[in-house]
């Protein structure tokens, strides 16, 4: 990495967009827009005889009648939610709009149209040329406690099994600098023997539709993409067939003035036990020889076991042995640090990925 590997930052949830402008995000954190205290309705400060409440649009002067009932519920902008011990709108990180997608039923134009082939056919690319996982001071504060969420850090120890040397991803960007937002994709890649980037044939969703991308995307000051979701593949688990699903993801990166010139950035998002067991599933189908068998229960966790006796049958070349990720799901259990079903267990946790980049 870098002689920056010193710039960690973490993203809270409670401050306006506005306060990005000017903020070093080492020291105080890069803010989800639409994030405004002020948005929407709130309670006046009860210690504050002289507050006065901010009442929603239309709505008629409060009734001194002490029997008039509570306050009505704005609604929030969309991608918020009502925050009753706060009193008003929140950006909701851990259940997010989902990206768009060719199942929608206004499907996205891309879907009809032909994919392109390889990742220099973007005016403005960039390619992954480095991975690691990110200190545990990086990057995002997801439930609102005040602590950052980081559970599968570098500080945590893995065995050395997750191998990001075969995570190749691509980067691009739609819009022009300077105007914003923008959309950001992230590519699964494969480069061929002339040292071109050939985009995988998983990246698209159907047409030349990302699977992976970012609904919106800001820059001030940082770079700063929300609300998507990225797809990589099992294979950084020792795993040779099957995807991971990382929800909830943000891109950022620091002291940006054109997001097409970024060089260094952090991934960070949430992994959920049912996605690591779809990535099980998804192997068990294409390498039935070893009966793997996995599932998730509150009560019992995250579980995965080899089901076959005589894997004798198993082709190495094709199909990986799964027992040593198998053998850490005590450990990944451990890691579990978010709730993002709000039934009140912990069921996904989090990561955040260091990545060095290069324009195209």
């Amino acid at each position: 990495m870098s002689n920056r590997d010193s710039l960690w930052w973490g993203v809270s949830l409670g401050i306006v967009l506005a306060m990005v402008l000017g903020c070093n995000i080492v020291d105080e954190g890069v803010q989800p827009p639409n994030s405004d205290p002020d948005a929407g309705y709130h309670s006046p400060d009860v210690s504050d005889p002289d507050a006065e409440a901010n009442d929603p649009p239309n709505a008629q002067e409060p009734d001194a009648d002490p029997d008039s009932g509570p306050d009505p519920i704005p609604d929030c902008p969309e991608g918020q939610r009502f925050d009753e011990s706060e009193g008003r709108c929140v950006v909701d990180l851990l259940f997010p709009i989902d990206p768009p997608s060719c199942d929608d039923p206004d499907p996205p134009t891309a879907c009809s149209e032909t994919p392109p082939t390889y990742l220099s056919s973007f005016d403005r690319a960039s390619r992954v040329v480095e991975v690691a996982l990110a200190p545990d001071t990086c990057c995002v504060d997801f439930d609102g406690d005040g602590q950052i969420n980081n559970a599968l850090s570098s500080q945590v120890f893995f065995g050395g099994e997750l191998d990001f040397d075969v995570l190749q991803l691509g980067l691009t960007f739609s819009g022009e600098p300077g105007q914003f937002p923008v959309e950001t994709h992230v590519w699964r890649v494969r480069e061929n023997q002339l040292g071109d980037l050939r985009i995988s044939s998983d990246s698209f969703d159907d047409g030349a539709h990302p699977r992976s991308l970012f609904r919106e995307t800001y820059l001030e000051q940082v770079f700063y993409a929300f609300y998507g979701r990225v797809y990589l593949p099992a294979s950084i688990l020792g795993l040779s067939h099957g995807e991971i699903a990382l929800r909830n993801a943000i891109l950022l990166a620091e002291d940006v003035a054109n997001p097409y010139e970024i060089d260094e950035l952090f991934l960070t998002g949430t992994v959920a036990a049912e996605d690591l067991v779809a990535a099980l599933d998804e192997f068990d189908e294409a390498c039935p020889c070893y009966g793997l068998e996995s599932s998730y229960s509150v009560e019992g966790g995250w579980t995965c076991s080899i089901g076959s006796d005589d894997t004798a049958t198993c082709d190495d070349a094709t199909c990986s042995d799964p027992s040593t990720i198998c053998s850490y799901a005590p450990f990944v259990n451990g890691l579990f640090d978010l709730d993002t079903t709000g039934d009140g267990h912990t069921n996904a946790f989090s990561l955040a990925l260091q990545m060095r980049t290069e324009e195209l």
